[in-house]
């Protein structure tokens, strides 16, 4: 919220995604909206996190979940302190998946299951 104008909305839905609101309610406290982006439910931070068992999965899965919270950020859809909440998980991520010769399999499913559980609270 920027301040510039006189509502203040929060989006509230256990989904994934974004929208636009289309119509307010005469009382000023419904909204229909329209969904714009879905992000679908196989991606890569919604409970995948078991099924990555090998080091060139666990690279890009770790790579495009930075990437998605990234866009988030860019996007205004989440702002940089719950990104940045979000940071110690990716980076264990990271490190788990840094050496295809000590991949550490156990760990970066852990760390990406973390990030996947916080991604799970953005609002």
């Amino acid at each position: 919220y920027d301040g510039s104008s006189g509502v203040q909305w929060e989006f509230q839905n256990a989904g994934y995604g974004w929208g636009k609101i289309t119509a307010v309610g005469s009382g000023g406290t419904t909204a229909t909206m329209t969904v714009q982006s879905q992000i679908p439910n196989g991606a890569v931070l919604v409970g995948n996190a078991g099924n990555y068992t090998d080091y060139q999965g666990g690279a890009q899965a770790v790579m495009a979940a930075d990437t998605l919270i990234s866009a988030l950020v860019s996007s205004r859809i989440i702002d940089l302190g719950t990104a940045r909440a979000v940071r110690p998980d990716l980076d264990r991520a990271y490190a788990a998946a840094r050496d295809a010769n000590r991949w550490q399999p156990a760990e970066f499913r852990a760390a990406l299951a973390a990030v996947a559980a916080k991604v799970r609270d953005f609002k």
